[in-house]
Order: C-alpha cells, then sequence, then structure tokens
C-alpha cells in the first residue's frame, strides 16, 4: 500500500486550513496549497527550504502557522510530521528488518511465530458475552453487509462466504465495489439489518465512513479490528478485537482470518439445522469438485479397463 500524497481531506490538518482558506493572501494560499498537496514533502523542508520552494517569505511559513493556530512554523512542522508517522511504521519496521542478518527460513519461521502470539494474545481478550453477542447479532439480523478496503476487501469476502453457508441475506464489497458501492449499499440498510466493518492500520478511510453513515441509518455495526484506539471502536456497537502484529508489513491477514473462521464456527454451533445446510451447500458444488483428488487418491487419473470380447 502507497502512503497518501495529498493531504486526506477530513484530517485536522486539512480541516484547520480549509477553515481559513477563504481569508488568506494569495501567497499565504499558495504554501497552502503545496502543504495540501504535498503534505510529506511539505513536512521534510526547513521554513528557509519550503519557502524558497514555493517562493515566499520565511515571515509568510510563519504567518501560515499562526493562522492555523500554532505558535510558529516548528510547531507546525512537527504536528505535520505526526500526521503521518503512523502510515510509515510498517515502513520503518521493514527497514530494520532487511537490515538484520536472517536467511529465509529464519525469516519464515519468525513470521509464522508471529502469527501464532497473535492468536494466542487474541483468545487472551475474548470474552463470553462479546463472543455470544457477535453470533447473536448475526442469527437475527434481516440483512448483513460485510465492508472492507484493501486488503479488508478480500477478508470481508471471505467472511461473507464463510457465513452464507448458514444464513442468507449476506454480502460483502466485494474486490472492485470500492467505497462509493458500500456507501450506495448501506443507504437501505435500517434497525434490522448489520454491517460488519473490517479495519486495521493503516486504516482505510472509506470503511470509517461506511460504518459511520450506517450507523447514521439506525443498522447495527459490528467491529473486527484491533485496538480500542481505532476509529472503528467508537462506531460501533460492537467490537471484536484481534492482535494483528506483522514486522513486515502493516498488519497480519492471517490472525484477522483466523478470527473469522472462529467467528463462523460459533454461528455455525448456533445456527438450528446447520449440518443440513452444510450437505445442501456441499451437494450444490459437488459438480464443481475434483473428485479424484480426495483424500486417499493419488490424483492420478483413473484408468479405465477395456474388455475385449
Amino acid at each position: 500500500m502507497q502512503p497518501p500524497t495529498s493531504l486526506p481531506p477530513h484530517s485536522p490538518m486539512a480541516e484547520r486550513i480549509a477553515r481559513v482558506y477563504p481569508d488568506l493572501t494569495q501567497a499565504l494560499r499558495d504554501l497552502a496549497d503545496f502543504v495540501v498537496d504535498e503534505p510529506i514533502n511539505a513536512a521534510r523542508l526547513s521554513i528557509h527550504d519550503i519557502a524558497a520552494h514555493v517562493g515566499v517569505s520565511t515571515a509568510t511559513a510563519n504567518r501560515l502557522a499562526r493562522a492555523l493556530g500554532f505558535s510558529g512554523y516548528a510547531a507546525f512542522r512537527a504536528e505535520l510530521i505526526r500526521s503521518f508517522e503512523s502510515a510509515f511504521v510498517p515502513v520503518d519496521r521493514l527497514i530494520r528488518n532487511l537490515n538484520g542478518r536472517s536467511n529465509a527460513l529464519e525469516v519464515m519461521a519468525a513470521s509464522l511465530q508471529e502469527d501464532v502470539r497473535n492468536i494466542e494474545a487474541t483468545i487472551r481478550g475474548l470474552s463470553a458475552e462479546g463472543c455470544s453477542h457477535a453470533v447473536q447479532a448475526i442469527l437475527t439480523a434481516h440483512r448483513i453487509y460485510v465492508v472492507g478496503m484493501e486488503n479488508g476487501s478480500h477478508l470481508a469476502a471471505m467472511l461473507s462466504n464463510g457465513l452464507d453457508i448458514y444464513r442468507g441475506n449476506i454480502d460483502s464489497v466485494g474486490i472492485t465495489g470500492g467505497g462509493a458501492t458500500a456507501a450506495r449499499r448501506v443507504r437501505r440498510y435500517g434497525s434490522r439489518d448489520l454491517v460488519i466493518a473490517v479495519a486495521f492500520p493503516r486504516y482505510m478511510a472509506d470503511t470509517i465512513t461506511v460504518a459511520r453513515d450506517a450507523r447514521a441509518q439506525g443498522a447495527r455495526v459490528m467491529a473486527i479490528t484491533d485496538s480500542p484506539a481505532s476509529p472503528l471502536a467508537a462506531l460501533t456497537d460492537l467490537v471484536l478485537y484481534v492482535t494483528a502484529e506483522r514486522q513486515f508489513a502493516a498488519n497480519s491477514d492471517a490472525s484477522v482470518l483466523a478470527m473469522m473462521e472462529a467467528l463462523c464456527a460459533a454461528v455455525a454451533h448456533s445456527t438450528r439445522g446447520a449440518v443440513d445446510s452444510a450437505n445442501k451447500y456441499t451437494r450444490t458444488i459437488l459438480r464443481w469438485l475434483d473428485m479424484d483428488s480426495r483424500p486417499g487418491n493419488s490424483g492420478s487419473p483413473r484408468r479405465t479397463t477395456t474388455t475385449r470380447k
């Protein structure tokens, strides 16, 4: 995933700039435009360098900082840097790990052990009440929509497929739908419906927006996310927390998927007629199964014997 190249429109810094922009002089607007369009470069430049780059004076840079509510350019720049720190955490971890002296076996084993630790930590964080409420929300919802962006869209599709065996009226944003499709779908949801939002660092703004819109429509919202600090936590009725730390990426999809599979198992356990549903599903997909590769079969093509008459 690439870091953002422009300032996110709903970020605190972007909102500060938007509030004062109509009252800025042209020189201040030129500098503000550069900050919005290239915030990473702006954060890296000293006051003298940014003034020279935009073609304004250092006094203008200080005036913009004060107009935005900062004591000076140094305080403004520090806040701008902080706003992007979380986005670059995975990159910093990757750099540290690539500088280590490990072979492929050691890296792969360490990665798998990290997933084991993530799952163990996730298990320790489960509560009987939280698990029960999550399952009941799924079983009693009229419609369910699972939403996630980027890697979350693949995970959302897998959760949707897993639950679909045991109940109908479930869908996900899909691989190509995107935020606009999700927003269009949830506008028809109400108090009988459930939206399951999946978001982990780096949190995708579209997922947060869809969860907020669903809640405004009166739908119940369940989150699968990493911690109470997640922007989803305050928007949802139910939260399943997953420890998803990863040294070579933003987060671990493996532990998130493990939680989703555990949730599907709990739903199956609580669903009347779960065995019948599973049998019907299996009969439906039989025509697409490679029966020659079933367990106990070598996978070799069957030999047919012809008897001469």
